[in-house]
């Protein structure tokens, strides 16, 4: 099972992890140490080599051209900067700046996560 989010989900971000509260669903944190030390584990048995979490600082993947970012969480975590209502506003008001709002979101999105100290794996 993998959670979904949108940014607009987004309560709050710090150093322990990340908040999300969608409209009608419960509360949900992810821990940002959870995301490290699953992506160790999966590196460590991709590569054969033992990787010292406390020496790496990833806690997902990032994809710029399909605006959402895909963190190790276990359930697997997905935030998306373009929600559906985001698209729709996009694709009627193209010029009014509907790809600079998903710009915008997907930036400020990794700017916060580094703020932190952390990062994030870009597959663009």
């Amino acid at each position: 099972m993998t959670n979904v989010f949108y940014y607009r989900d987004i309560v709050s971000i710090d150093k322990d992890g990340i908040w999300f509260a969608p409209p009608y669903k419960t509360e949900t944190f992810v821990s940002f140490s959870e995301c490290v030390k699953n992506f160790a584990k999966e590196w460590s048995a991709e590569t054969g080599r033992n990787i010292d979490e406390t020496a790496i600082t990833c806690i997902g993947t990032r994809d710029h051209s399909r605006g959402y970012f895909n963190l190790f969480s276990s359930p697997e975590t997905i935030i998306v900067t373009l929600s559906a209502d985001d698209l729709n506003f996009f694709l009627l008001n193209r010029l009014m700046g509907g790809k600079r709002l998903q710009e915008n979101q997907f930036r400020a999105l990794q700017a916060k996560i580094l703020e932190v100290g952390y990062s994030t794996l870009d597959l663009t």
